[in-house]
């Protein structure tokens, strides 16, 4: 009789332990993000150790201060590499980019296993518990082009950033994502990333 009420506090200690251990190490907070990038073929960028660049905020562009911080991630990240700012006349480079977010309703369908008491075989045995859970998730997407002063109007090289998640703020995963976007210019490829965030 003690043998089994030990195997039954040792299975409800473990139980609820279980839950808590699985949570801190699958649920920690984490960005997830993809970034396609692709250039002009008819232009050779070649290997850029420093540059010159300018960045170009869009006059018609309502959401101006994610605009602005956007735009920093990217100054930043090219300061970062040797680059220098300058007038949008003087830049070798100009950069600009555009976003976007949109919401998507899903609905998780799956199924668990728990272990429960059998009074009949006086043992734990599985059982398995559908579960349906339906949440809303946040796509943000922001695209940065590449200009030249030669050619201001056709992009030479241009970075599409996408990444989802449950946070209602295009800025969270931007701030990953938009540098990493950035560091691969004048690189045309996709790449897939996640990245561990503190609280």
């Amino acid at each position: 009789m003690r043998n089994l009420l030990t195997l039954i506090i040792s299975f409800l200690v473990q139980s609820c332990l279980s839950p808590l251990l699985l949570s801190a190490q699958f649920l920690s907070p984490s960005v997830e993000y993809q970034v396609s990038s692709i250039k002009d073929p008819t232009i050779d960028i070649g290997t850029i150790e420093s540059a010159t660049f300018a960045v170009k905020p869009d006059s018609l562009q309502s959401e101006k201060l994610v605009e602005k911080n956007l735009l920093e991630f990217i100054k930043i990240e090219l300061l970062k590499k040797g680059w220098k700012e300058t007038a949008i006349q003087n830049a070798d480079y100009i950069f600009e980019v555009k976003f976007n977010m949109k919401s998507d309703q899903r609905t998780r369908i799956g199924s668990t296993t728990d272990m429960v008491w059998d009074h009949e075989s006086s043992k734990f045995i599985p059982q398995q518990r559908a579960y349906s859970n339906s949440e809303t998730t946040f796509v943000s997407q922001v695209f940065i082009n590449a200009y030249t002063t030669s050619s201001k109007t056709i992009p030479i090289w241009s970075s599409n950033c996408i990444s989802d998640g449950s946070k209602n703020n295009i800025l969270y995963p931007s701030k990953y994502m938009v540098p990493f976007g950035i560091s691969v210019f004048p690189n045309q490829g996709n790449w897939k990333r996640v990245v561990r965030v503190e609280n």
